[in-house]
C-alpha cells in the first residue's frame, strides 16, 4: 500500500529526522486499530560494538502489527530489557549476534542525550538495504518514551487495503513508484 510519511522528512537527509516526527491524526489511529498501518519512529543513534562507534538508525515500530514482514513478535513486551531485532546485514557489520546486549545513544526531543543497554532478541534476512543495514528495530511504545515523543511518528507502513484520501495535513503518501523509484531507474 506504499508509505505515508511526514512532510518534513527525508531518508536521504539526515538532519531532517530531528524534526521529522508528528502526532498521529485519528484517522490514522483507526486504521492502525484495524490493522491497515503501522506506524514507525525514526530517530539517530549510536552503538559501541566492539569499543568502536557505529551510527545506526533506531525504529519503533509496533510489535503486534502485520503490515510488514519483518518478524517484530519477537519484540512483544515482557523484557526488562530493551529488546531489539536487527537485519543479517545489520549483524554481520557490528558482529552482534542473537541474545547480545549493546549499548546505544541516542538523543530525546529536547536534545538531550541518554544511553541504555539494548538486547538482540531476533534476526532476520532482507535484502533491502533500507530496512536492514544500520538499523535496529524495538517497540515503538519504548522509544516514543525514550525520546518523549508520546503518540509521535515519522512514517506509517499501509496495507495494500488502506486507501488515502489526502486530507491529513502535514503527511504525504509514498507509493509504490515514488518508494521504488531508483530501484526502476537501475533496472532501466
Amino acid at each position: 500500500g506504499g508509505q505515508i510519511w511526514t512532510e518534513d522528512y527525508d531518508p536521504y537527509d539526515p538532519f531532517t529526522l530531528e524534526d521529522s516526527h508528528r502526532v498521529l491524526p485519528r484517522s490514522f489511529k483507526e486504521e492502525i486499530e484495524k490493522g491497515n498501518m503501522a506506524p514507525v519512529l525514526i530517530t539517530q543513534a549510536s552503538i559501541y560494538p566492539q569499543g568502536r562507534i557505529m551510527s545506526i538508525l533506531l525504529k519503533g515500530i509496533d510489535p503486534s502489527q502485520k503490515v510488514s514482514e519483518l518478524p517484530t513478535d519477537k519484540l512483544l513486551e515482557g523484557h526488562e530489557d530493551i529488546p531489539a531485532i536487527i537485519g543479517t546485514g545489520m549483524a554481520r557489520d557490528a558482529r552482534l549476534s542473537t541474545g547480545d546486549y549493546i549499548t546505544v545513544r541516542w538523543r530525546d526531543v529536547d536534545g538531550t542525550f541518554d544511553a541504555a543497554e539494548v538486547h538482540i532478541v531476533g534476526m532476520f534476512q532482507c535484502n533491502v538495504p533500507a530496512v536492514d543495514n544500520g538499523q535496529m528495530w524495538i517497540p515503538i511504545e519504548r522509544l516514543r518514551e525514550m525520546t518523549q515523543m508520546p503518540g509521535e511518528a515519522t512514517l506509517l507502513i499501509a496495507d495494500q487495503d488502506y486507501t488515502w484520501t489526502g486530507e491529513e495535513a502535514g503527511w504525504v503518501l509514498r507509493n509504490h513508484d515514488y518508494l521504488l523509484k531508483e530501484m526502476m531507474e537501475m533496472i532501466k
